[in-house]
């Protein structure tokens, strides 16, 4: 019989990580709209890269659902990340520019455009003095052989980019003759404009504020920026961008490659200087950190690290815990080894790249138990978070199940690690001893668990007694 403890001891409940939905280049679902979802009104709500796909292939269109409007004139919701492949090379929704709101929700799209020599290329083509787009992700890779009005974000923003975040090396190819009005190329935006006679501060009115560029920029031509490669009356404000920009022209800025009458203030070339505004804002963590710091350890111990998501620059500190480490590295998104300082009795620290990283420790296995042999008078003891890394280690890899065996808490303790492992009912290592809890509290705390999130992942004829006493009190997550 296997059981799932869930609430006997206190508990940190495991953070789920949904897969992301991959287009495959050819199915459409069309999604569904609603008149109020989550708050807001009037959306268009995308679950899946199909349904993506579908608001691009009838972006010009009616929605058919009763409200009389054409895909670029609707609200939209986006409720998963998203990763519309390498099958296609994307196409930005257009023709017409974006005239609502396009609500990201701190999502990820990720795109991969190639090889086009079509105009006004981006997520979206362009977006229109009425639309908007906030807390969106855009990931991948923007390509162009040989087009102009380029941006991660949208070819050209007429409209407000607000709290958005692109990870995308973007370039197009040299454009000879150069046309009139320049390539104009932008990390977020390439042309980011306003009417001369609209109010510089009409709302939602050539405006790009609170967005990060963490990619290359590159075309030969004056009109690249970091951010903008031209800014027409427009206004870019608390930006910031961290890479290159790549080009024989001289730019005006690194952050706006040429800009008329236009305004931006408070850009950034680095984090770190933009922090003391972030601090007190409401953007999102996902925009003042964006790395992450992935961790994964073999044998009994663990790895804890100062920071799990934070910006390019910062120094990370990790500290093994539980066991003796036999070996320990940090490799970047491309498998580029991250150097070290320090050693496993005072931690290790790195300075974060501009990449996701990964850790990767291994652990010999130690000595517990230490005390007691096992049986009812005598139980084996834990007495901290490593003897119960030690313990979960051997039920997980299947060495002892403990059948027959008593185990006592003898402190409250902290742990990242459940014992038990189950993957399917023909390969499972449940623990089937008798563990007591010896009145004490034991806060878990697991992350990147599909289904399950509790100190004992799977027991078969296991006994699990004395919790903490009446009194005593528990922390809940």
């Amino acid at each position: 019989m296997r059981k799932k403890i869930l609430l006997l001891f206190a508990l940190l409940l495991a953070a789920v990580q949904g897969a992301w939905a991959v287009w495959d280049g050819s199915s459409y679902t069309k999604p569904t709209y609603y008149s109020s979802y989550d708050g807001r009104s009037e959306v268009v709500v995308i679950n899946s890269a199909n349904e993506l796909a579908w608001i691009r292939l009838h972006w010009d269109d009616d929605s058919g659902d009763g409200v009389d409007k054409d895909y670029y004139e609707h609200n939209f919701y986006l409720n998963t990340d998203i990763d519309m492949g390498d099958v296609v090379s994307y196409i930005p929704m257009g023709d017409d520019f974006l005239q609502g709101t396009f609500y990201g929700n701190g999502h990820t799209i990720r795109i991969h455009i190639w090889g086009v020599e079509d105009n006004y290329q981006g997520l979206f083509s362009g977006i229109d003095a009425t639309g908007r787009v906030q807390d969106v992700h855009v990931a991948g890779k923007i390509e162009c052989a040989n087009s102009r009005l380029v941006g991660g974000i949208c070819g050209e923003n007429r409209g407000q980019i607000d709290n958005c975040w692109v990870s995308a090396d973007i370039s197009s190819g040299w454009r000879e003759p150069l046309s009139t009005y320049g390539t104009e190329i932008g990390g977020i935006a390439g042309q980011n404009y306003r009417r001369p006679e609209e109010s510089w501060n009409a709302a939602g009115v050539g405006q790009i504020r609170n967005c990060i560029m963490t990619g290359n920029v590159s075309n030969n031509d004056e009109r690249v920026g970091g951010l903008v490669g031209f800014n027409h009356h427009g206004t870019v404000n608390y930006c910031v961008f961290y890479g290159t920009v790549i080009t024989t022209h001289d730019q005006e800025s690194v952050f706006v490659g040429k800009s008329w009458e236009g305004q931006y203030t408070y850009v950034y070339n680095g984090f770190p200087d933009a922090l003391w505004y972030w601090t007190n804002s409401s953007i999102y963590g996902h925009i003042l950190n964006p790395y992450a710091v992935n961790i994964g350890a073999e044998g009994p111990g663990t790895v804890e690290a100062s920071y799990r998501t934070t910006y390019p620059g910062s120094t990370v500190r990790l500290t093994p815990k539980g066991a003796t480490l036999k070996s320990i590295a940090v490799t970047d998104a491309d498998g580029k080894e991250i150097t070290l300082s320090g050693n496993a009795t005072d931690g290790y620290t790195f300075t974060m790249p501009r990449r996701d990283v990964y850790v990767s420790a291994i652990f010999s296995e130690g000595t517990w138990p230490q005390q007691g042999t096992g049986s009812e008078a005598d139980p084996y003891v834990i007495a901290g978070s490593g003897d119960w890394a030690e313990f979960a280690y051997k039920v997980n890899t299947g060495s002892n199940d403990f059948s027959g065996k008593f185990i006592r808490l003898d402190a409250d303790i902290s742990v990242q690690t459940m014992a038990g492992a189950y993957t399917s009912d023909t390969d499972t290592h449940p623990f089937c001893g008798t563990f007591d809890g010896g009145g004490h509290t034991l806060n878990i705390n697991v992350t990147n668990q599909s289904r399950f999130g509790a100190p004992f992942k799977c027991v078969s004829g296991a006994t699990i007694k004395n919790p903490p006493r009446h009194g005593h009190r528990q922390r809940h997550g």
